[in-house]
């Protein structure tokens, strides 16, 4: 198959474009599926995923909330984002089921804050002084403050100890507490998308509204085992870190021992894939910066079947001519 060579990156680099923690979960994941989406532009086809729908919505709803402490109103905007930009194509059960949700956050920890903003966008610029370089720092804050940042994560399967105990070494809080004056507070959200086609959750009945399906699910259903009701469980279902403090040394040693080395090896990356001799059907071109994860390696320690992205590409289920434009290049910037 002959590999696309655009004669111009959709992505304007790291200098321009600027880096979000997506693009350096991508780059690190395959150097080769990097270049795929953010200099082609292409990935791979299908329909968004049910959880990456819920926490695009839920996201929308937790900003207005937090800024009006509505919890109606927020859900009314939950409401009018699956009209504008799903044309309510999405499951019947999955607005009831954010409603149900949602009532669930607590707002309390933000009583001691002042200056509180949500979906703040960060668009700083970085210091590297290894190498005597300057790059953008992109992304979008959840919720900020005074000295604070929060962020939401919405998953069909939540750690919550794990994540506190790693939550140090995190990415994407390292890299917007750097991008806002090295910020010492940290709140972390952890909300658990009930997976409503699982053996745990309790079926549909016969006539029943999906209203009074989710109201039962939250509310009436006793299972133990799997922590429901919901409602009566949240604390298993909604996670609230914080605060955690994370003093200026050990985010500025991140960001040198971790952040720094990654954002050297991308922008060698960057001049390579961007020089004029550069072919990406030419195996010369393919070296430490540039190659073919595997897309199959055994470890023992990863037991869960799960297909990454351009998998039908790389097992040639599908041809180049199959991939289709990327709709955004930070993800971030979209509550993607």
């Amino acid at each position: 198959m002959e590999i696309p060579k655009p004669d111009k990156s959709v992505w304007e680099g790291p200098y321009l474009g600027g880096v979000t923690q997506s693009i350096l979960i991508r780059f690190l994941q395959c150097p080769f599926k990097f270049y795929l989406h953010y200099y082609c532009g292409l990935k791979s086809p299908g329909e968004p995923q049910e959880n990456l729908v819920f926490g695009d919505i839920m996201h929308v709803g937790l900003e207005h909330l937090i800024t009006r402490r509505d919890y109606d109103f927020a859900k009314e905007m939950m409401y009018i984002h699956i009209i504008k930009q799903y044309k309510k194509q999405v499951p019947d059960h999955l607005f009831p089921l954010l409603c149900e949700m949602i009532s669930l956050y607590d707002l309390t920890y933000l009583d001691t804050l002042t200056d509180i903003k949500t979906e703040q966008e960060i668009n700083q610029p970085y210091y590297i002084e290894s190498i005597n370089t300057a790059i953008k720092i992109r992304g979008k804050k959840d919720v900020s403050a005074s000295n604070m940042i929060c962020d939401h994560k919405c998953k069909g399967y939540t750690e919550p100890l794990s994540t506190l105990n790693e939550l140090k070494r995190d990415l994407q809080m390292n890299l917007y507490a750097a991008a806002s004056g090295y910020v010492t507070e940290w709140y972390y959200d952890l909300i658990k998308i009930p997976d409503v086609n699982g053996f745990s959750f309790p079926p549909l009945k016969a006539a029943e509204s999906n209203d009074a399906w989710m109201h039962r699910a939250f509310h009436q259903y006793s299972n133990i085992k799997w922590n429901y009701p919901i409602a009566q469980n949240k604390n298993h279902w909604v996670t609230q870190l914080g605060p955690i403090h994370q003093p200026y040394e050990s985010c500025r040693n991140f960001m040198l021992t971790t952040f720094d080395p990654i954002c050297r090896r991308l922008l060698r990356w960057w001049e390579h894939v961007t020089s004029p001799t550069f072919d990406p059907n030419n195996p010369e071109c393919y070296n430490d910066i540039f190659y073919v994860q595997p897309i199959r390696m055994f470890d023992p320690a990863m037991t869960n079947s799960f297909k990454g992205d351009y998998y039908g590409l790389l097992t040639e289920e599908y041809d180049f001519d199959s991939l289709v434009p990327t709709t955004t290049l930070y993800p971030e910037l979209n509550n993607e």
